[in-house]
């Protein structure tokens, strides 16, 4: 699974990394990694252990993939 691949190769996510799990636009990957930054900062984390345009990928998959789990497929309505 590249989510799996991904979250155990590197230590942060980049803009690239959040667009490819998650199919959206750069725009919006620089919103959610802005985001969840702000929350790692509201939190307590201090300023310096933030890096500009990349998030943990530990972090990312709490927030993102558990609290947004991939929907089914609608199904097909049978003809007949």
């Amino acid at each position: 699974m590249l989510t799996n691949e991904i979250l155990k190769k590197y230590k942060f996510l980049d803009v690239e990394d959040v667009m490819r799990i998650t199919g959206v636009k750069q725009t919006k990957a620089y919103a959610i990694i802005r985001s969840l930054n702000n929350e790692l900062l509201a939190s307590g984390l201090p300023k310096h252990a933030i890096i500009r345009g990349k998030i943990s990928p530990d972090y990312f998959y709490k927030r993102i993939i558990d609290t947004h789990p991939p929907r089914s497929p609608p199904e097909k309505p049978e003809s007949g």
